[in-house]
This record gives structure tokens, sequence and C-alpha cells, in this order.
């Protein structure tokens, strides 16, 4: 992907949204469709490299 994962974490830190409690990962569960992208876009925000 294109962010490292100091980037990532500063993402994260300076996500807002109070309906998930201010969690992108929260986010990414709930708004995205099962798929390989929602599968990709959770894996990234957990800092996992693939």
């Amino acid at each position: 992907m294109g962010k490292s994962a100091d980037e990532i974490r500063k993402i994260k830190a300076g996500f807002k949204d109070a309906k998930y409690l201010n969690s992108l990962e929260k986010v990414g569960r709930n708004e995205l469709e099962g798929n390989k992208f929602r599968m990709v876009v959770l894996i990234q925000l957990e800092g996992v490299k693939m």
C-alpha cells in the first residue's frame, strides 16, 4: 500500500467519529462490504505487512 506504518498510526490517531467511538477499524468493519477490498483495508489498519 502507499502509507508507512507511522503514517497509518497518525491517520488512526486523528480519526474522529462519535458513532464508532473514534475507531477507524470499527468504521471499516461496519461500513465496508465483506469483500476483498474490506479485508485489505482492515489488514492495513492493523499494520500487517502484505
